[in-house]
């Protein structure tokens, strides 16, 4: 087993999916059918120092600023990566995402400045 098969977890669960005809009431009319879902789980690296952000109540056209802090627990040098936010969701990050080194911490600062 190589290095990072050891730090993930690997899962195969049968599922039972139960269903019948909306017509008929009858337990025998119930069928099932199973499905396979494959699960891994990977420890993480990078915690966050809050879980959730709480803007409060932001009046439109005003902005409030967050700070979340981002710690590398783990030992490799860790790449910040971030999907493409709404355009008028009202959100931005601020900061440049850089790479964060182990046992490091680093700032990251999210603005909400409501459009509507």
């Amino acid at each position: 087993m190589d290095k990072e098969q050891a730090k993930s977890q690997h899962y195969s669960w049968t599922l039972p999916i139960f269903f019948k005809d909306v017509e008929k009431f009858s337990k025998e009319d119930m069928k099932t059918m199973h499905i396979e879902a494959r699960t891994t789980t990977v420890q993480r690296a990078l915690v966050p120092n809050i879980e959730v952000l709480d803007f409060g109540e932001i009046p439109v056209a005003f902005r409030k600023t967050l700070e979340v802090l981002i710690t590398n627990i783990g030992t490799n040098v860790e790449e910040l990566q971030m999907d493409a936010m709404a355009p008028f969701g009202g959100f931005t990050v601020l900061n440049a995402r850089r790479p964060i080194q182990p046992g490091e911490t680093k700032p990251v600062l999210i603005e909400f400045k409501p459009f509507s």
